[in-house]
């Protein structure tokens, strides 16, 4: 899995509406795009939509890459747990 932090020139609408179309995609695990911030984070399954199929998705909000990291099943998991979200605790 990939996980890949971007910044978009979307407004809140859009973003709303685009999150919502994203995360109905069955290769996306996670999305996550704030219209306000003009920032996005995505966990996809690589095997089932590559890198470049979903920046083609976002083309017209202009993405820009901050940052991507590949994720094992696990490790999405273990980061899914509220407990560790709300405390912030690390590893």
């Amino acid at each position: 899995m990939t996980k890949l932090e971007m910044r978009l020139k979307v407004e809140p609408k859009e973003a709303q509406k685009l999150q919502y179309e994203l995360s109905k995609n069955l290769a996306t695990y996670r999305v996550s795009i704030n219209g306000y911030t003009k920032k996005a984070i995505i966990i996809f399954d690589e095997s089932r939509l590559s890198k470049k199929e979903l920046l083609d998705l976002l083309k017209n909000y202009e993405p820009e890459i901050a940052g991507m990291e590949h994720l094992t099943i696990e490790e999405l998991i273990e980061s899914s747990m509220s407990w560790r979200n709300v405390r912030g605790i690390e590893g």
